[in-house]
């Protein structure tokens, strides 16, 4: 889409649609260690998969990270960053992870 529009007149499109603002990941994991007391060096390490969860999903979903950037970072597969996704998204959200994902959107 953005192949079609590009060179097209947006004066009438707000900036927040054209070009959101997202956090960095670096925000998004600072804000998940605050949120579930953590250091940020245990977000990604597993050892609180209510965490880990958070921060995979919230990079894919607000960070707007590919699936393989995600997955590097998270030292897992793309198929399980997809996973987890879905997994969020059909099961439901804990109450902290909900709570962060409203609060950490920049646009």
């Amino acid at each position: 889409m953005q192949k079609l529009a590009s060179g097209k007149s947006a004066s009438n499109v707000s900036r927040s649609q054209r070009a959101p603002l997202r956090p960095r990941a670096d925000e998004v994991l600072k804000a998940i260690a605050r949120a579930y007391g953590l250091p940020i060096t245990k977000v990604l390490d597993r050892s609180h998969p209510k965490a880990f969860k958070a921060a995979v999903y919230l990079l894919r979903r607000q960070a707007n990270l590919s699936l393989r950037q995600v997955a590097k970072m998270a030292a897992i597969s793309a198929p399980r960053v997809s996973q987890i996704q879905t997994e969020i998204e059909t099961e439901g959200a804990d109450k902290v992870l909900t709570i962060l994902s409203a609060t950490i959107k920049k646009d």
